[in-house]
């Protein structure tokens, strides 16, 4: 719902800012004209448009989602990975809009009215009813509520999302925190150029089941080029606790991520570079903590407009799936881990060096997915991979006691590299080594 959301605030500023160098009035007279126009491409777009109501200075109306293939398609052209999946899912919820024309800016309010069809609908359960009730009481008093505001003169917007702070009663309480997020940006052209966001906190707790906090997120969006998958990204978290009971106990700090998309000829490549300073893990009783973890990664050599088919195919239309698929990886596609490391490992009750990995995976274009599906030894030919494993010896030393791993170790055993243990991997040519040995 937040992808949805944003789709159609970017829409609705493209709009409120495309006129900004008229007077008061002509800009108010131009603005209504512009938002009509964008409302009715909107209706060709799988959304519906209703309740409209005009003032001199303000309007209301409706947005539903009605055709999910067709809303899907259109929000993945703005740069949303918006699936055919995600619309079915929302199909057939309702987005209240405010519209205010102030002397300087557009004051808008974006507030769901309606939950999607599939929730109203289905739910036989008391308990779940009774859940459903408490939120559409929610829905009533908006406590869902974005507000932004888009200036005229500089096409920048800066707005929030009011502070939620809500509990649900049933089987299960549920309760939900969200403060602090505000966010910023600016127009260029006809697409949001920059976004800038900060979130104080959010909490969802679901008795029994889960507790999870966020706090002190930061994040920016600079578009750079002319392509919607041209742009950089930057996030931070000052921490990330998740408590599902005993099954899972995590608790990151100081996570910072870098990510970089760029478009040449109808390829895009990706680079991802993140970094947390420390990750605990409790998994059945059994702690494992990182210090210092960074993953830099690439991709080079997507097809655009194949991903984009991607995210508007049925995935039980298998043929049309596979195409889109072939499609993606038909230009030689490049994948590279430069760096997966871990400068300190704490394992069974016991803190070691750590651990560096890299890998390369070189997918071939010839390589033929309906054929692989039927014979998955097919790609060996077809793919050419490398990972190169470099480890202390003491963590090695732990890993070696479980019983899983025992077996392994005893048939590929490691080189010492300047007092690392090392594993070197390669797939070519239908043949794979370990350490320069042939397994296949």
């Amino acid at each position: 719902m937040q992808k949805l959301g944003l789709g159609i605030l970017g829409i609705i500023l493209v709009a409120a800012i495309y006129y900004f160098t008229f007077g008061a009035d002509q800009v108010r007279e131009k603005l209504q004209q512009e938002l009509s126009a964008q409302l009715t491409d909107l209706e060709t777009k799988g959304f519906g448009i209703s309740e409209r109501e005009i003032k001199k200075r303000e309007e209301h109306f409706v947005i539903s989602l009605d055709d999910p293939k067709k809303a899907s398609a259109f929000l993945t052209q703005q740069g949303l990975e918006f699936s055919v999946q995600d619309a079915e899912e929302l199909k057939g919820i309702k987005l209240g809009v405010d519209v205010e024309y102030l002397s300087h800016a557009v004051a808008l309010e974006l507030y769901p009215v309606a939950l999607p069809t599939k929730l109203s609908t289905s739910i036989t359960d008391e308990n779940d009813k009774k859940i459903l009730a408490q939120i559409e009481k929610m829905l009533e008093k908006k406590t869902f509520l974005l507000h932004v505001n888009a200036d005229y003169s500089t096409t920048s917007f800066k707005g929030y999302l009011k502070d939620i702070n809500e509990t649900l009663q049933g089987e299960q309480e549920v309760k939900f925190r969200l403060q602090g997020l505000h966010f910023s940006g600016k127009i260029k052209g006809d697409r949001v150029s920059q976004v800038d966001q900060t979130l104080n906190v959010m909490r969802l707790y679901v008795s029994d089941e889960i507790n999870m906090y966020l706090s002190g997120l930061q994040s920016s969006y600079r578009l750079t080029g002319d392509s919607v998958y041209d742009y950089i990204t930057e996030y931070s978290i000052a921490q990330i606790k998740i408590d599902a009971n005993d099954e899972l106990d995590l608790t990151a700090d100081e996570i910072t991520m870098h990510s970089t998309s760029t478009v040449k000829d109808g390829l895009v490549s990706e680079t991802l570079k993140s970094k947390i300073k420390n990750i605990e893990m409790i998994v059945e009783g059994d702690r494992l903590a990182l210090e210092t973890s960074i993953l830099d990664m690439k991709v080079d050599n997507l097809d655009v407009s194949a991903f984009e088919k991607l995210q508007t195919v049925d995935p039980e239309n298998e043929q049309e799936f596979n195409a889109a698929l072939q499609k993606l990886i038909s230009n030689n596609v490049h994948l590279e881990i430069s760096t997966l490391s871990a400068d300190k490992v704490t394992l069974q009750g016991k803190k070691v060096d750590g651990f560096t990995l890299h890998s390369t995976l070189d997918i071939d274009k010839s390589l033929n997915i309906s054929r692989l599906e039927a014979n998955p030894m097919y790609a060996l030919d077809k793919i050419d991979a490398k990972l190169k494993v470099s480890l202390s010896k003491a963590l090695l030393d732990l890993i070696s006691r479980d019983p899983k791993a025992m077996i392994a170790l005893m048939i590929f055993t490691p080189k010492d590299v300047n007092g690392k243990q090392v594993y070197s991997v390669e797939l070519k040519d239908g043949s794979l080594k370990v350490n320069g040995k042939s397994v296949l």
